[in-house]
């Protein structure tokens, strides 16, 4: 509204030189008008003058006085404004986000904003103000000036400027392959494993996948793989694990194991007898063992001597150990142990090797005692000589 000063109009008459003088206007009425201040809004305005005499006679008069509004209004804006985008990559923020207190001597009549670089960023054109503006994900980490602009009802406009930082808040959403069971025989490459799936990401922006491996396995190639998926964005981390169990579908038991069997033999030089030089199946055990088992076999010897007049010459009991490495039990590794028996039977009596010729002695003093040493050396197959018993027998005068 204005304050407009109105003098009153000159009035004359033939029969009175007293008048009363009323004025209307928009807003108003003023009985016996003498002149003043008088509010008048921002338009044209009718203003009517009317003039009494004496003897009730009126006359008026209108008259248009125009109120413009030629100040602007005062745009207050923030400085900086930090804006989050939305599930689907875009925000809008209306005008009246920006302002910070805009005002106007009369009333305003809208709040308006668009961007300096006309949405070049994004691809698209907004070149016009509007009720309200648009950032999208390639406005994250490059700030955008925007202009916020104000106009009153009667066109008067004034802008200012808002630097907006654009933030993607949202997390991607990743979904891992379901974890995943094989057997310790099939073969995988840990430098590609899709082929036990890969996981399904979301995100209202773009993202960068990554996919870590940790590999669980032991010598028995029974374990796990972890893959690690990390989805990032320009702001957000999200991860999910999935897990790659190897087992061994068929372990080894005894029942893999194939003994060696007892043996009778008359082979009894030393050294013969190892399992190494005996035909199957008198040998090794026969292991049955496939691409994940871990098994390992010893032995020990026990060497008895048969007595006297017994069929064989001695017998070795060989303890047999094979034990699984894959397989742990409580405090001990899967455990077999078995006996075999070797008999060694000598058939081949010993050979004296010595001189068997006649020996004489003479004796000078007299012939009815005298001294003899009887000394032979013999071998034999099995028996060491140190171990061979001897004994003699003398014929006296044949």
């Amino acid at each position: 509204d204005a304050d407009v000063w109105l003098d009153i109009p000159d009035v004359t008459d033939n029969c009175s030189d007293s008048f009363r003088i009323d004025v209307v206007y928009p807003g108003g009425f003023i009985k016996n008008y003498t002149g003043g201040m008088i509010t008048l809004p921002v338009d044209t305005n009718l203003v009517r003058f009317r003039v009494y005499d004496q003897c009730h006679n009126v006359d008026s008069c209108d008259f248009e006085i125009i109120v413009e509004d030629n100040t602007p209004p005062v745009a207050i804006c923030d400085q900086f404004t930090t804006v989050g985008l939305t599930d689907t990559g875009i925000a809008y923020i209306y005008a009246q986000t920006f302002d910070d207190g805009s005002y106007d001597n009369c009333d305003l009549k809208k709040m308006e904003v668009k961007r300096m670089d006309d949405g070049a960023n994004c691809g698209w054109v907004a070149d016009t103000f509007g009720a309200y503006v648009e950032f999208c994900c390639e406005d994250v980490g490059n700030p955008v000036m925007v202009i916020f602009r104000v106009t009153d009802k009667s066109g008067n406009q004034n802008t200012c400027m808002v630097e907006v930082e654009v933030q993607d808040k949202v997390p991607p959403r990743i979904y891992c392959p379901p974890n995943d069971t094989i057997n310790c025989e099939v073969h995988y490459d840990t430098s590609d494993l899709s082929q036990f799936g890969m996981p399904t990401v979301f995100d209202n922006c773009d993202y960068v996948l990554e996919e870590r491996v940790v590999e669980n396995v032991d010598q028995c190639r029974e374990g796990y793989i972890e893959r690690i998926f990390i989805a990032r964005d320009s702001n957000n981390v999200t991860s999910c694990v999935q897990r790659i169990y190897i087992i061994n579908e068929t372990p080894f038991t005894e029942k893999d194991i194939i003994w060696p069997l007892d043996l009778d033999t008359t082979e009894c030089r030393e050294g013969f007898l190892t399992p190494d030089l005996l035909p199957d199946p008198y040998g090794f055990p026969t292991i049955n063992e496939d691409f994940c088992d871990l098994v390992g076999v010893t032995y020990k010897d026990h060497t008895f001597p048969f007595v006297n007049n017994s069929e064989a010459c001695y017998k070795i009991v060989r303890t047999w150990k094979v034990i699984n490495w894959c397989r742990f039990d409580s405090s001990t590794y899967d455990t077999w142990i078995y006996d075999q028996v070797i008999k060694v039977q000598n058939m081949t009596p010993p050979t004296i090797t010595s001189d068997c010729e006649p020996i004489e002695k003479c004796i000078y003093d007299n012939c009815e005692l005298g001294y003899i040493e009887l000394f032979a050396i013999a071998t034999d197959d099995c028996t060491d000589p140190s171990e061979l018993r001897w004994e003699y027998h003398v014929d006296l005068d044949n």
